[in-house]
């Protein structure tokens, strides 16, 4: 009965969790695409928002998954393009258009990524 208790509320906790990411997502575009002249003040403080929201949702077991560079695993990684590359391996992710996390062992949002693969073989203009 604990069990079922302990992993009901882990659930709910990951359930949360995963609501709030879309506001974390929003308050890191506000951060990097400021306007000009703004109050460079008003900036720190949304910083400190952020860093402190990152804390508390670390503190609840969220950890980002990590992406760039590392093989594409459709358990974490949501591909949504391909880029043709002759300096990374197919299947390697080359770029990360959303920050994807976990929860403990849980996936609460996927990493939404770019995949290489490698370039296009030219067309053989011998036999038309």
């Amino acid at each position: 009965m604990r069990q079922e208790q302990l992993e009901t509320m882990q659930h709910a906790s990951a359930d949360l969790i995963g609501r709030l990411l879309p506001v974390l997502d929003d308050l890191r575009n506000v951060l990097e695409h400021q306007p000009e002249g703004i109050d460079q003040s008003w900036i720190k403080g949304l910083e400190l928002s952020v860093r402190k929201l990152e804390e508390a949702l670390g503190a609840h077991g969220l950890q980002p998954i990590d992406s760039v560079g590392e093989r594409f695993d459709p358990k974490v990684h949501e591909a949504v393009g391909h880029e043709e590359s002759t300096e990374h391996p197919e299947d390697t992710v080359v770029s990360e258009l959303r920050r994807g996390y976990r929860v403990r062992d849980r996936v609460v949002r996927p990493a939404l990524v770019k995949v290489a693969r490698p370039p296009a073989l030219p067309a053989d203009s011998d036999l038309a």
